[in-house]
C-alpha cells in the first residue's frame, strides 16, 4: 500500500500594504475634497435635476439632437447648454457643428492616427505639456482625484512653426485634448461615478518673451483657442497662469475673446516671483506635483527650449512649392478657389510670407450664381515679412473661396508675396493650387508714381 502524501504546507503570504493595494488597483485611493472657495466642485446631476427649467431644457435638447447625440452622456449635452447659457437652439447649433467638425477632422481617431505621423515622436519628446508626454502614467490628479495638467508655453521655441508643419501642431493639440478628456472620463467614473469635472490647468509662462509675439505664434494661439472654445466647451475648472511677464498682455488680448465672463472668472494670474504655490497646493497634493512647483515628483513635462540647439531629429518636410506674386501698391491680389459638392467637409489651408513689409489679408466666400461677397475671415494687416502666416478654414458649402491680399494702405511699396494653398480631404488626400491669381492695381497707383519711380 502506498502511503498518502501529506499536502505541502502553504508558505505564509506577506501582507500587502495599503500602498501596494492602491498601486495594483485592489484598493481605491481615498481622495479628499477641495475647498469650494479655492476651486469649484465637480458637476453632479443635481445641477439640472433640482432645477425644473434646466431639466426641461435638457430633455428638449435630447429630443431635438436626434442621432447626432447617440452614445453621449447627459453631462456632454449640459456642457454645451452651459456654454450657451442654457439656450437650447444655440447649444444645438454648437453641438451639431462640433460633431461635424469631429467627423471631418477624424478627431475620434486622433489617438490612433497621430502616433502614425512622422512628427509624433519628436513632438511628444519636445512639447512641454503633461498630456503630450507619454512617460507619465497615471496622469496627474487633483486632491479630489480629478484631472490636473501642466503646460509651459514660455518654453516653446517661437520658431517652432518653421520646424513643424502647422497641421501637425494642430494634430498634436487635438491629441492632447483627447487624451485629457479620456482621462477626465476615467477619473470621474473611478472617483465619483456619475459626475463630471473639468480639468485644473497650470500654465507656466517662464521664458515668454518678445519672440512669442510674432504673427505665427499669435496665430497658433488664436486658432487653437477657437478650436477649443467651439469643440471642448466647459473643459476648464480652474486655471493658474504663473510667471506672467509684461508681454503676456498681448497674448491675453488675443486669447481672452474665446472665453465668456464665467470662464474668465476661473483664471488667476501670477507675475514673476508671486506666490502661486499656496493656491496650487490646496488643489494638488505634493505626490502629483513636480519638484519645480514645490511637489515631490522627480518627473516633469518635456522641457521644450531652443529647437536648433537641442539637435532634435525632425523629419524633413517636402519642399514647398511657393507661388510667387506681387500685391501692387495701392492694390490687391486674389486667389480664387472653386469648391464643388464633393469638396464639402474638406479643409482649406493657406500659408504665406512677404519679402519686405506687412500686407493685409482676408478671405471671402461667393455663393453659386452670385457676385455678393461674404467675409469669412476678417481683414487684418499681418507682419508676414517677419514670419510665415498660416490659416485653415473648413469648407461647409459649395461656391468660391477667395484668398484676398490687400495693399490699399500703401501708395509707395508693392509687396512681394509667396503663398501656398491646398485643399485637404478627410481621407488625407490633398490638392495644392499652383496657378497664379489676379492682381488689381489701385486707381491712384496708375496715376501717381512712387518717389523712387519719379527719380528715374
Amino acid at each position: 500500500m502506498m502511503e498518502a502524501k501529506s499536502p505541502k504546507p502553504k508558505s505564509p503570504k506577506a501582507k500587502k500594504s495599503k500602498k501596494d493595494k492602491e498601486e495594483k488597483g485592489e484598493l481605491k485611493k481615498e481622495w479628499e475634497a477641495i475647498d469650494p472657495e479655492v476651486c469649484a466642485p465637480p458637476w453632479t446631476r443635481s445641477m439640472w435635476e433640482d432645477d425644473e427649467e434646466r431639466k426641461s431644457k435638457l430633455e428638449e435638447f435630447k429630443k431635438e439632437v436626434g442621432t447626432f447625440g447617440e452614445g453621449e452622456s447627459d453631462f456632454v449635452f449640459v456642457r454645451f447648454l452651459v456654454a450657451r447659457q442654457w439656450n437650447v437652439r444655440d447649444a444645438l447649433d454648437m453641438f451639431i457643428t462640433s460633431k461635424k467638425w469631429r467627423e471631418r477632422t477624424r478627431t475620434d481617431y486622433i489617438l490612433e492616427d497621430f502616433p502614425k505621423s512622422p512628427f509624433f515622436q519628436v513632438l511628444c519628446d519636445y512639447w512641454p505639456n503633461s498630456a503630450t508626454s507619454r512617460d507619465r502614467e497615471p496622469f496627474l490628479r487633483t486632491r479630489d482625484g480629478m484631472t490636473f495638467a501642466i503646460e509651459c508655453l514660455g518654453a516653446v521655441d517661437p520658431a517652432s512653426p518653421s520646424y513643424f508643419p502647422m497641421d501637425e501642431i494642430f494634430k498634436c493639440h487635438m491629441y492632447q485634448a483627447e487624451r485629457l478628456f479620456k482621462q477626465i472620463d476615467e477619473c470621474c467614473k473611478e472617483v465619483g461615478g456619475d459626475v463630471y469635472s473639468p480639468l485644473v490647468w497650470l500654465e507656466d509662462l517662464e521664458g515668454l518673451g518678445l519672440g512669442h509675439m510674432s504673427s505665427a505664434v499669435l496665430n497658433i494661439v488664436k486658432m487653437t483657442g477657437k478650436m477649443d472654445s467651439e469643440n471642448y466647451p466647459e473643459s476648464l475648472r480652474k486655471v493658474l497662469i504663473i510667471n506672467c511677464p509684461k508681454v503676456f498682455s498681448v497674448i491675453w488680448k488675443v486669447a481672452q475673446h474665446f472665453f465668456d465672463e464665467g470662464q474668465k472668472s476661473k483664471f488667476e494670474f501670477f507675475g514673476v516671483g508671486d506666490d502661486y504655490q499656496t493656491k496650487l497646493h490646496k488643489m494638488v497634493a505634493p505626490e502629483y506635483l513636480p519638484k519645480k512647483y514645490g511637489g515631490e515628483l522627480d518627473w516633469a513635462p518635456p522641457p521644450g527650449g531652443d529647437i536648433k540647439k537641442l539637435g532634435l531629429e525632425i523629419p524633413k518636410q517636402a519642399k514647398k512649392k511657393w507661388v510667387k506674386a506681387e500685391v501692387p501698391r495701392g492694390g490687391t491680389y486674389e486667389k480664387e478657389i472653386v469648391i464643388s459638392t464633393e469638396h464639402i467637409g474638406a479643409s482649406l489651408l493657406w500659408e504665406f510670407k512677404t519679402v519686405k513689409h506687412d500686407v493685409g489679408f482676408c478671405v471671402h466666400y461667393i455663393a453659386p450664381d452670385s457676385s455678393d461677397r461674404e467675409e469669412i475671415v476678417e481683414p487684418i494687416r499681418v507682419e508676414s515679412h517677419l514670419s510665415e502666416v498660416y490659416g485653415v478654414r473648413e469648407v461647409e458649402k459649395e461656391g468660391k473661396y477667395v484668398l484676398h491680399w490687400f495693399n490699399t494702405y500703401s501708395w509707395y511699396n508693392s509687396k512681394d508675396l509667396k503663398y501656398l494653398c491646398r485643399l485637404e480631404m478627410p481621407s488625407g488626400e490633398s490638392t495644392q493650387f499652383v496657378e497664379k491669381g489676379v492682381a488689381t492695381k489701385g486707381d491712384k497707383a496708375d496715376k501717381e508714381k512712387s518717389p523712387k519711380e519719379k527719380r528715374k
